[in-house]
């Protein structure tokens, strides 16, 4: 198993947000997790990230190929072995340098040069449908709308070629066509690393009909605490739990 969490609690002044959670990521893989705004999915990913703020109070274990998930551990994986995609992509680019410097900084960390670096970049922005990629490169993250420093954040993630990339509401503000390309990037990401050991892929939305298409195995959560897992075949056509069958209406009416 990649990446495992055991009881995984998490609190805030005494206020639990994750209640004794238990997810397993397999090595080749493809998790998601859904809930409602407020349900603690990006929690629980910002704790596998090993980003969460100092004031919050963390019980139980976190895992990676066996071995407990240190604060150590976790800055030596940091960009290497795990790669983060925020759920708000342009706070969390540097608004003083161009896409280009971002890249470029990024590729220090993978040992990339300069030349194949740029190429490797704007051939990833193409494929995630943003036009004239090369011109992207130049801009300030000011100058990009919001679901194009999403996808700059995800071209960065994929040009990693991290075993494990964590991605916080990835569709979030895009259009259909959009959404379709990150699909087939993430289905891209994960096939290409099957020669090799396997990369695994933890998404968390919302969209249970994006989840539906991607994943081979998801976790309802409510109010801190899985509700249901199986794979998306199971939990989407047969839901046990009443939280998860409520979710399933509410994704219906809201397609009509």
């Amino acid at each position: 198993m990649l990446l495992e969490t055991k009881d995984l609690s998490v609190a805030y002044d005494g206020v639990a947000v994750l209640k004794q959670v238990n997810v397993s990521v397999e090595a080749g893989k493809i998790v998601g997790v859904a809930g409602a705004s407020g349900c603690g999915k990006t929690t629980l990913l910002n704790a596998m990230a090993g980003i969460l703020p100092t004031a919050a109070t963390v019980s139980g274990q976190l895992l990676w190929q066996g071995e407990a998930l240190t604060s150590e551990l976790h800055r030596q994986l940091q960009g290497r072995e795990m790669a983060f995609m925020p759920q708000n992509p342009q706070g969390s680019l540097f608004p003083l340098a161009t896409i280009r410097q971002q890249f470029a900084n990024m590729g220090v960390c993978q040992g990339m040069n300069k030349k194949e670096l740029e190429e490797a970049a704007a051939e990833a922005l193409a494929k995630l449908n943003l036009p004239e990629p090369k011109a992207v490169l130049e801009k300030y993250p000011f100058e990009l709308s919001g679901g194009q420093n999403q996808r700059v954040c995800l071209a960065m993630c994929l040009l990693q070629q991290a075993r494990l990339l964590l991605a916080d509401e990835p569709t979030s503000g895009l259009d259909v066509v959009a959404q379709d390309m990150v699909l087939e990037e993430f289905l891209r990401f994960k096939e290409a690393s099957e020669e090799t050991a396997g990369a695994a892929i933890v998404i968390v939305s919302h969209e249970l009909g994006f989840l539906q298409q991607i994943c081979d195995y998801m976790y309802i959560m409510d109010k801190g605490v899985v509700v249901e897992a199986g794979t998306p075949e199971t939990v989407l056509t047969d839901p046990q739990h009443e939280y998860t069958r409520y979710l399933l209406a509410k994704a219906r009416r809201f397609s009509l």
